[in-house]
């Protein structure tokens, strides 16, 4: 064994200090790029065609349909550009348009409390 191995300080690597910030690199792509996901709701009884007219604006300015809803109610997720979901807000055909999020139950922890029909207390 080295005699000096014990008495040399042992390097550490050097840490990367990020030279840019995120939000300002974001702020440098392109609008179509930045886009916010979305679940829109159509109107019951909208024809099919309308319905496709509605997909393609959305593809065409930079978005793309994410997943297709026909069970409980007609509609899609979307990745939407700013400028397309603006102007498709106001559109004739379209019921609700609600930005796509992640939604949390109630949590029954420690000193919580639970409704009986959870605990079996109640029958229907």
């Amino acid at each position: 064994m080295d005699p000096g191995a014990r008495t040399r300080k042992r390097e550490r690597p050097k840490q990367h200090k990020p030279t840019t910030n995120t939000t300002a690199i974001l702020r440098t792509l392109p609008r179509k790029m930045t886009a916010q996901s979305f679940i829109v709701r159509i109107k019951k009884d909208t024809p099919a065609d309308e319905v496709t007219k509605i997909k393609e604006q959305i593809t065409s300015s930079g978005g793309s349909i994410d997943h297709e809803y026909n069970t409980l109610f007609t509609g899609f997720s979307a990745r939407i550009p700013e400028e397309a979901a603006n102007s498709l807000k106001g559109h004739q055909h379209i019921d609700d348009m609600e930005v796509d999020q992640e939604m949390k139950t109630h949590h029954y922890g420690i000193g919580g409390f639970a409704p009986l029909y959870v605990i079996g207390w109640m029958e229907y």
